[in-house]
């Protein structure tokens, strides 16, 4: 992933370089390009970096190319928006009432959503952090997954500390490299979660 991904109609890439617009599309017919989707207002500090710096996000589409989902680095927020740049969806995590980390917390040291989803036409798989120094997680990982309507299906929760994953969309299985053992793939069967 660098960035850029195919729809339907169009190339939707994040736009790191308006201080107004999130993403950029360029139709596949005329090759035009327009900014879609205005930056937030949600960052409340004192710091003044480029917009892109606060709003850093995981954009994942749709297998079909009709909407696309995206999940914020620095928030316990996430969006589901269609081509045009109307957000569908907007959702805020509140899992226990703490929402310390809807927000950059001193030079972006929250995260909450890290590295990049998996997405089929039924669902999207992503790792939620949920980081704040002091208060680390240990070698677990947990997994949520999204319905495109932004609803909040499974939070997955494995023993096992890992980066970068994927989910076999055939088989409901994820494979997974353990942060500590690049050598190793770790498994997980979800069929019966998943399909």
């Amino acid at each position: 992933f660098n960035g850029m991904f195919e729809m339907a109609d169009c190339y939707i890439n994040m736009n790191v370089f308006s201080d107004e617009y999130e993403y950029m599309v360029y139709d596949k017919q005329t090759g035009k390009s327009r900014g879609i989707i205005p930056y937030p207002d949600w960052y409340k500090g004192t710091e003044e970096w480029a917009p892109v710096s606060y709003y850093m996000n995981f954009g994942i589409p749709r297998p079909s190319g009709d909407l696309f989902a995206i999940f914020y680095a620095y928030f316990r927020k996430i969006q589901i928006a269609d081509t045009e740049g109307r957000i569908l969806k907007e959702v805020t995590l509140d899992f226990d009432g703490d929402i310390s980390g809807c927000g950059p917390v001193s030079s972006r040291k929250y995260i909450a959503f890290s590295l990049f989803p998996v997405a089929t036409d039924d669902y999207v798989a992503v790792q939620y952090a949920d980081r704040i120094p002091g208060r680390e997680r240990g070698d677990i990982t947990e997994v949520q997954v999204w319905n495109w309507d932004g609803a909040l299906l499974h939070r997955l929760i494995f023993d096992k500390g890992f980066g970068t994953f994927t989910i076999d969309p055939q088989t409901g299985i994820l494979f997974a490299t353990p942060f500590d053992d690049p050598q190793h793939l770790y498994t997980a069967d979800l069929s019966d979660i998943l399909l």
